[in-house]
């Protein structure tokens, strides 16, 4: 039975990194059939839920999901690694481990750190890895890890309080000396203020959303307050816009991964607007193959002076995993979108010419594969 429920994760993490939403909630159902207050398959519909755009639904599931503060998944191996992964109730606001944690070497047990008793002694594990990743929604829940944390001799992965001082302003504080980064100013901003910005063009953005969601560009007084009356209650994100336009015309946003200190490339996205992701990029041939060139060879591609500013955000924000959204500018400088353990790789569908892409996700699980086992051994 446990090996059934363990397939059943492992197969439907697969299918819904790789975009198959269908086919990855049949078998998320198939594993509650098993076993119906199964947190794991909960939250993973809870997330083809807000792939959907289905809000309330997927709060819904995540609410369904919260009967226990310990979740664990079993695993296949005979001797697995024992990794503690401490999550927070907040639907989306992780760092997405499920397919290097998986059944076939790991015993995973998830806890839920709003819901555990700071009583009591942490479960037996051989590795805590802190997936909660979100400084702006997870705020309290990284605060309860960060003191979860001091409770262990085991190594910890992504420390909540590192993570914790990735929000874009103080990133922005942080980051903004490092030679060829260029970091656009970043401010935490009330209505009422945000209402008298008046530097155009202007970002506007709902901390806590992904995927660019809540994010929009205004140009005069009338759009900044048309923008404002309709995005979620909060405080907002004024950013200053930095055109990265290249010569051709479009936009390039280049995510890398860094893994203990080391830059790897992710993907390429090329397209024609400004507020662009891999779903809304433009692939043609000619782009698809600057991408390949990038996955092959990112630092000949970016230059030096580019890739060492990557290694010095790296290094700067201490975390073993996390993920690089950026612009290259006309003089070959890094424009910082957004860093932090928030960022998802895609894992894109097993056809023949999506095999660079694969390579190079393969590329970024194996590394955090080998850290984890070293992380655990040390």
């Amino acid at each position: 039975m446990e090996a059934d429920i363990a397939t059943h994760l492992l197969r439907a993490r697969s299918l819904l990194d790789g975009g198959d939403l269908d086919a990855a909630e049949r078998l998320y159902v198939e594993a509650l059939a098993i076993e119906p207050a199964l947190a794991t398959a909960l939250r993973g519909r809870a997330e083809i839920a807000l792939a959907r755009d289905d809000v309330a639904g997927a709060l819904s599931l995540v609410e369904a999901s919260l009967g226990a503060a310990l979740n664990e998944v079993p695993s296949l191996a005979p001797l697995p690694l024992r990794v503690l992964q401490l999550g927070s109730i907040h639907p989306g606001a992780h760092t997405n481990t499920d397919r290097v944690l998986n059944p076939l070497w790991t015993e995973t047990i998830t806890l839920l750190v709003e819901k555990w008793d700071l009583s009591w002694p942490l479960p037996p594990h051989d590795i805590v890895v802190n997936a909660i990743s979100d400084a702006y929604l997870c705020a309290p829940a990284l605060d309860l890890a960060a003191y979860l944390v001091t409770t262990t001799d085991r190594a910890v992965l992504n420390d909540p309080t590192r993570v914790l001082a990735t929000t874009r302003s103080r990133n922005a504080e942080r980051l903004r000396h490092i030679e060829g980064l260029r970091v656009p100013r970043v401010e935490l901003l009330t209505r009422d203020e945000a209402a008298r910005r008046r530097q155009y063009p202007l970002l506007l953005r709902v901390p806590g959303f992904h995927n660019g969601a809540n994010f929009e560009m205004v140009c005069s007084d009338a759009e900044r307050d048309a923008t404002i009356a309709s995005l979620p209650p909060g405080d907002l994100l004024a950013i200053e816009y930095v055109d990265t336009r290249a010569a051709d015309g479009a936009f390039r946003k280049y995510r890398a991964m860094a893994v203990d200190g080391k830059i790897y490339p992710a993907h390429l996205a090329i397209g024609d607007v400004w507020n662009l992701h891999y779903f809304s990029a433009s692939m043609n041939e000619a782009r698809c193959a600057e991408e390949i060139a990038y996955l092959a060879d990112m630092q000949g591609q970016l230059g030096d002076r580019a890739h060492h500013a990557l290694e010095n955000i790296a290094w700067i924000l201490g975390l073993e995993y996390f993920g690089i959204d950026f612009g290259v500018d006309s003089n070959g400088d890094v424009v910082l979108f957004e860093a932090n353990a928030s960022m998802t790789v895609y894992l894109p569908e097993d056809l023949p010419e999506n095999g660079y892409r694969r390579a190079a996700v393969f590329n970024i699980d194996g590394a955090l594969y080998d850290l984890i086992a070293r992380l655990a051994e040390r």
